[in-house]
């Protein structure tokens, strides 16, 4: 495990960018700030910057626009074909 390059050999933390718990036991040990290894993904303040911008709330359905084509429906479930059961004798 290697703190310096955010490294571990279970490949978690370098994966998804989140502290596995074999590097969190090592920060403890070593009394370093285990928030300072956080990425920048999960940070409060980038969330928060993120969501700055204004979000427009959409009409609701009854004020959508009436279009000409049909409406979009599932496809039709097949059923596949199985191998046909055994039609065996029971003995008493």
């Amino acid at each position: 495990m290697n703190i310096d390059e955010q490294s571990c050999t279970c490949k978690n933390w370098s994966i998804s960018g989140i502290s596995c718990c074999h590097s969190l036991v090592a920060m403890k040990c070593l009394s370093i700030n285990r928030e300072d290894f956080i990425s920048t993904w999960f940070r409060k303040s980038t969330y928060e910057e993120i969501y700055t911008s204004i979000i427009y709330a959409i009409n609701g359905q009854n004020l959508w626009e009436i279009t000409t084509y049909p409406i979009a429906l599932p496809p039709i479930e097949r059923i596949l074909l199985s191998r046909p059961e055994k039609k065996r004798r029971l003995e008493q």
